[in-house]
Protein backbone atom coordinates (compact mmCIF):
# COMPACT_ATOMS: atom_id res chain seq x y z
CA UNK A 1 0.00 0.00 0.00
CA UNK A 2 2.91 2.27 0.76
CA UNK A 3 4.33 1.75 -2.73
CA UNK A 4 1.03 2.76 -4.32
CA UNK A 5 0.99 6.04 -2.35
CA UNK A 6 4.54 6.81 -3.49
CA UNK A 7 3.64 6.03 -7.11
CA UNK A 8 0.49 8.17 -6.99
CA UNK A 9 2.39 11.06 -5.37
CA UNK A 10 5.07 10.83 -8.02
CA UNK A 11 2.49 10.86 -10.84
CA UNK A 12 0.70 13.82 -9.19
CA UNK A 13 3.91 15.90 -9.12
CA UNK A 14 4.66 15.02 -12.75
CA UNK A 15 1.16 16.14 -13.66
CA UNK A 16 1.60 19.43 -11.82
CA UNK A 17 4.95 20.05 -13.50
CA UNK A 18 3.60 19.32 -16.96
CA UNK A 19 0.52 21.54 -16.53
CA UNK A 20 2.29 24.67 -15.23
CA UNK A 21 3.05 27.56 -17.58
CA UNK A 22 6.56 28.68 -18.35
CA UNK A 23 7.04 32.10 -16.79
CA UNK A 24 10.60 32.61 -18.07
CA UNK A 25 9.33 34.23 -21.31
CA UNK A 26 7.48 37.09 -19.62
CA UNK A 27 10.05 39.71 -20.67
CA UNK A 28 9.87 38.88 -24.37
CA UNK A 29 7.97 41.18 -26.70
CA UNK A 30 4.45 40.09 -27.49
CA UNK A 31 3.26 40.99 -31.01
CA UNK A 32 0.51 43.52 -31.11
CA UNK A 33 -2.82 42.41 -32.41
CA UNK A 34 -3.82 43.82 -35.75
CA UNK A 35 -6.76 46.17 -35.81
CA UNK A 36 -10.02 44.49 -36.60
CA UNK A 37 -11.64 45.29 -39.94
CA UNK A 38 -15.04 44.57 -38.58
CA UNK A 39 -16.31 43.36 -35.25
CA UNK A 40 -16.13 39.71 -36.37
CA UNK A 41 -13.10 39.60 -38.75
CA UNK A 42 -9.50 40.05 -37.56
CA UNK A 43 -6.42 40.36 -39.79
CA UNK A 44 -3.62 37.81 -39.40
CA UNK A 45 -0.27 39.25 -38.42
CA UNK A 46 1.72 36.17 -39.36
CA UNK A 47 3.47 36.17 -42.73
CA UNK A 48 1.83 34.08 -45.43
CA UNK A 49 3.65 31.87 -47.92
CA UNK A 50 3.58 33.17 -51.47
CA UNK A 51 3.08 30.80 -54.37
CA UNK A 52 5.32 31.48 -57.32
CA UNK A 53 4.73 29.81 -60.68
CA UNK A 54 7.22 27.20 -61.82
CA UNK A 55 9.37 27.89 -64.83
CA UNK A 56 8.17 26.15 -67.97
CA UNK A 57 4.47 26.31 -67.09
CA UNK A 58 2.20 28.73 -68.85
CA UNK A 59 -1.05 29.99 -67.44
CA UNK A 60 -4.23 28.51 -68.78
CA UNK A 61 -6.97 30.69 -70.20
CA UNK A 62 -9.14 32.34 -67.58
CA UNK A 63 -11.79 30.08 -66.14
CA UNK A 64 -10.17 26.76 -67.07
CA UNK A 65 -8.73 26.17 -63.60
CA UNK A 66 -5.41 24.42 -64.25
CA UNK A 67 -2.13 25.58 -65.81
CA UNK A 68 -0.99 24.11 -69.11
CA UNK A 69 2.31 22.26 -68.73
CA UNK A 70 4.81 22.77 -71.52
CA UNK A 71 7.52 20.15 -71.96
CA UNK A 72 10.90 21.16 -70.61
CA UNK A 73 13.88 19.63 -72.44
CA UNK A 74 16.08 17.44 -70.28
CA UNK A 75 19.71 18.58 -70.25
CA UNK A 76 22.28 16.07 -71.48
CA UNK A 77 25.54 15.27 -69.75
CA UNK A 78 28.78 15.42 -71.74
CA UNK A 79 30.14 11.97 -72.52
CA UNK A 80 26.88 10.23 -71.65
CA UNK A 81 25.00 8.62 -74.57
CA UNK A 82 21.73 10.16 -75.64
CA UNK A 83 18.60 8.22 -74.66
CA UNK A 84 17.24 5.97 -77.38
CA UNK A 85 14.27 7.21 -79.32
CA UNK A 86 11.43 4.73 -79.36
CA UNK A 87 9.52 4.09 -82.53
CA UNK A 88 5.77 4.56 -82.22
CA UNK A 89 3.87 1.30 -81.86
CA UNK A 90 2.81 -0.21 -85.13
CA UNK A 91 -0.55 -1.77 -85.76
CA UNK A 92 -1.00 -5.16 -87.30
CA UNK A 93 -0.62 -5.08 -91.05
CA UNK A 94 -3.87 -4.87 -92.95
CA UNK A 95 -4.93 -8.34 -94.10
CA UNK A 96 -5.00 -9.09 -97.78
CA UNK A 97 -8.52 -9.49 -99.21
CA UNK A 98 -9.65 -13.05 -98.56
CA UNK A 99 -6.97 -13.78 -95.96
CA UNK A 100 -7.13 -14.23 -92.19
CA UNK A 101 -4.65 -14.25 -89.32
CA UNK A 102 -4.45 -17.33 -87.08
CA UNK A 103 -2.79 -17.74 -83.67
CA UNK A 104 -1.09 -20.55 -81.80
CA UNK A 105 0.52 -20.14 -78.34
CA UNK A 106 4.28 -20.72 -78.19
CA UNK A 107 3.96 -22.67 -74.95
CA UNK A 108 2.13 -23.11 -71.67
CA UNK A 109 2.97 -21.32 -68.42
CA UNK A 110 4.64 -23.43 -65.69
CA UNK A 111 5.32 -26.20 -68.24
CA UNK A 112 8.79 -27.45 -69.06
CA UNK A 113 9.95 -27.12 -72.65
CA UNK A 114 8.18 -25.53 -75.57
CA UNK A 115 4.82 -26.27 -77.11
CA UNK A 116 4.11 -28.19 -80.29
CA UNK A 117 6.39 -26.05 -82.48
CA UNK A 118 9.99 -25.24 -81.57
CA UNK A 119 10.04 -21.88 -83.36
CA UNK A 120 8.17 -19.80 -85.93
CA UNK A 121 9.86 -21.49 -88.89
CA UNK A 122 8.74 -24.91 -87.63
CA UNK A 123 5.14 -23.68 -87.29
CA UNK A 124 5.18 -22.29 -90.84
CA UNK A 125 6.70 -25.54 -92.14
CA UNK A 126 4.01 -27.63 -90.37
CA UNK A 127 1.17 -25.64 -91.97
CA UNK A 128 2.84 -25.74 -95.38
CA UNK A 129 3.21 -29.53 -95.02
CA UNK A 130 -0.54 -29.71 -94.23
CA UNK A 131 -1.24 -27.99 -97.56
CA UNK A 132 -1.87 -24.47 -96.21
CA UNK A 133 0.20 -21.74 -97.91
CA UNK A 134 1.38 -19.10 -95.44
CA UNK A 135 1.48 -15.49 -96.72
CA UNK A 136 3.06 -13.80 -93.67
CA UNK A 137 4.26 -14.81 -90.21
CA UNK A 138 5.33 -13.18 -86.96
CA UNK A 139 5.50 -13.69 -83.19
CA UNK A 140 2.94 -11.54 -81.36
CA UNK A 141 2.79 -10.71 -77.64
CA UNK A 142 -0.75 -10.96 -76.26
CA UNK A 143 -2.28 -10.28 -72.85
CA UNK A 144 -3.06 -13.60 -71.18
CA UNK A 145 -3.87 -14.84 -67.68
CA UNK A 146 -0.87 -15.23 -65.37
CA UNK A 147 -1.53 -18.72 -64.06
CA UNK A 148 -0.19 -22.20 -64.57
CA UNK A 149 -1.96 -23.88 -67.46
CA UNK A 150 -2.55 -20.62 -69.34
CA UNK A 151 -0.77 -20.05 -72.66
CA UNK A 152 2.34 -17.91 -72.74
CA UNK A 153 1.99 -14.33 -73.92
CA UNK A 154 4.03 -15.11 -77.05
CA UNK A 155 1.91 -16.49 -79.90
CA UNK A 156 2.79 -17.51 -83.44
CA UNK A 157 0.69 -15.38 -85.78
CA UNK A 158 0.31 -16.47 -89.41
CA UNK A 159 -1.61 -15.00 -92.34
CA UNK A 160 -3.34 -17.58 -94.52
CA UNK A 161 -6.03 -17.63 -97.20
CA UNK A 162 -9.54 -17.72 -95.72
CA UNK A 163 -10.40 -20.91 -97.63
CA UNK A 164 -7.90 -22.84 -95.44
CA UNK A 165 -9.34 -21.62 -92.14
CA UNK A 166 -11.21 -24.86 -91.29
CA UNK A 167 -8.10 -26.94 -92.01
CA UNK A 168 -6.01 -24.74 -89.70
CA UNK A 169 -8.68 -24.84 -86.97
CA UNK A 170 -8.54 -28.66 -87.08
CA UNK A 171 -4.81 -28.30 -86.26
CA UNK A 172 -5.85 -26.34 -83.08
CA UNK A 173 -4.99 -22.86 -84.41
CA UNK A 174 -7.49 -20.12 -83.63
CA UNK A 175 -8.61 -17.21 -85.78
CA UNK A 176 -7.25 -13.82 -84.70
CA UNK A 177 -10.17 -11.42 -84.39
CA UNK A 178 -8.57 -8.02 -84.00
Amino acid sequence: MKNIRILLSFLFFIFLTACTTDSSNENEAVPEEAPALSPTIAVDVLPRATITPLSGIESAPEGSGYPIATPVPIPTIDGYPAPPTLAPPTAYPEPIEGSVWVLFPVGEQCADGTGRYEDLATAVAALTAAGVPVQDSEVAELIVCASCGCPTSAHYRLEIDAIYLETVKSLEWIEDVE
